[in-house]
């Protein structure tokens, strides 16, 4: 018996080990699945995850009429989803919307090749073609859209198109037309007091600039942009007080911001605080993130105060440096020239003191011809002129899209024709020269005919038919 009890035990333990093996098999096995489940799951969800999070992000930044930072979140999208159709439609938007127009063809041809709803992408192109300047083929298909009774978001986004697309024809007058009407559609969006001030800021209307800030400012105290752009008009009127309180407003939303120190520094010039002007001017001249009117701003002053600190080798440095950033500024060539003159080298000096006296001139020039054009939209002897003295500037891509204007009031400008065919081989882009080559000769050839009546008609005695034809270039007013 005490045999066949320990058999029996023995057999219990040995049951008890192998139900405890096989439990413990069962238990790596589930684990194992949850794991493969696991890596399954952030194979597949968690990228669709953080890609709505994106979306998620960006629709917010574009709600509070933040383009940049919207901007920067769909392109987080993008690299995660690089064949999301709505991605790619949401940035084509933006990119229109900011008027970089050929990466908003590129992201819109995309989205519709990846299925997006070929209706919205068709409104989008219309109203890229119309910021494009194509004003009178564009408009009355948005006009048409406008009476459907669109979205508000669609709504918001036809407006803000009709109002850029105006003013990059230059046509202030009906641009500022349609920014009125939006305002009182809906006097609390904030997208249409941007586009007014964007209009204002265009326009040179200092005064009304100032009013609409403070109008978007009471909508949306957080924009620091708007605010910086406040300050720097009160400046201009000599309020440093006002601009300064401005900033410390700024300082406390952005503090790290190299434009707010930039305005700052600005404000402590003005009022004499020359070391605290150096530092905080300093301070946003070692930062990336200042923009190229912002640093050319802050070298100027900094020459301003090197040239009163009698450094005229530092004024020397920061005023070259920003002409470098942009050859055709007055005030930095006029201050490069009194540097040189305190240093010696007077004959350098005077052509920089007459090259500012002549870029005065025509940045004078260039405001009258755009007040001009307000009342004379299609006046293209005033559009041939101001693309001319762009070029005397050294401005040859807005020398090129003023000629592309002409073209759209006197498609037979030979002169435009020749230019944006130059201009576009010289960027070595054929394939757009060739439509203008294309052009000039097809006008050649017509003309071959006319020549030969000319001949025959001095021959006979007759009027020339040259007399009688129009001139390739005219005024429509």
């Amino acid at each position: 018996m005490l045999i066949a009890a320990t058999v029996t035990n023995v057999g219990a333990v040995e049951r008890r080990k192998t139900w405890r093996e096989g439990r413990w098999r069962r238990t790596v096995w589930r684990l194992a699945w949850v794991a493969a489940l696991g890596l399954l799951t952030a194979k597949f969800l968690a990228p669709r995850a953080l890609v709505a999070y994106d979306l998620y992000r960006a629709r917010r930044a574009l709600a509070d009429v933040n383009l940049a930072e919207g901007l920067s979140w769909l392109q987080a999208a993008e690299r995660r989803a690089p064949d999301r159709a709505d991605v790619q439609f949401l940035l084509g938007g933006v990119c229109r919307r900011s008027g970089v127009f050929r990466p908003a063809r590129r992201h819109l041809d995309r989205s519709l090749a990846l299925g997006y709803s070929h209706r919205e992408v068709e409104r989008q192109e219309w109203m890229l073609l119309f910021q494009m300047g194509n004003v009178g083929g564009i408009e009355p298909l948005l006009l048409k859209l406008l009476q459907q009774g669109p979205s508000d978001e669609l709504t918001e986004d036809i407006y803000e198109a009709l109002v850029l697309g105006y003013l990059s024809d230059h046509r202030a007058r009906e641009a500022g037309a349609v920014s009125d009407h939006w305002v009182r559609l809906r006097p609390e969006s904030l997208r249409a007091r941007l586009a007014r001030a964007h209009l204002y800021g265009a326009a040179n209307d200092t005064e009304k600039l100032q009013s609409t800030l403070r109008e978007v400012l009471q909508i949306d105290p957080r924009r620091v942009r708007e605010r910086l752009r406040l300050a720097q008009l009160l400046l201009e009127q000599k309020r440093v007080d006002e601009a300064l309180a401005e900033c410390e407003i700024c300082r406390q939303l952005a503090p790290g911001d190299p434009n707010l120190s930039m305005r700052l520094g600005a404000c402590y010039f003005q009022l004499g605080r020359l070391d605290e002007a150096k530092r905080e001017l300093n301070s946003a001249l070692l930062s990336e993130g200042l923009d190229r009117v912002t640093r050319l701003e802050a070298l100027t002053i900094m020459g301003q105060i090197a040239s009163g600190e009698r450094d005229f080798e530092a004024a020397k440095r920061y005023c070259k440096e920003a002409l470098e950033l942009r050859p055709y500024d007055a005030t930095a060539a006029y201050g490069l020239g009194m540097a040189l003159s305190k240093l010696g080298e007077h004959e350098l000096a005077q052509e920089y003191l007459k090259r500012s006296q002549r870029l005065l001139d025509q940045d004078q020039r260039i405001v009258e011809i755009n007040h001009a054009l307000i009342d004379s939209a299609g006046n293209v002897t005033l559009r041939l002129e101001m693309a001319h003295l762009l070029v005397d500037q050294g401005r040859q891509a807005e020398a090129a899209a003023w000629m592309q204007m002409v073209l759209r009031y006197a498609p037979e400008c030979r002169e435009a024709h020749e230019f944006l065919a130059e201009f576009y081989e010289k960027l070595a882009q054929p394939e757009l020269a060739q439509g203008y080559r294309e052009a000039l000769a097809e006008m050649e050839a017509s003309d071959a005919p006319a020549a030969a009546e000319d001949t025959a008609a001095a021959e006979g005695g007759g009027e020339p038919a040259a007399l009688t034809r129009q001139t390739q270039v005219r005024d429509p007013q």
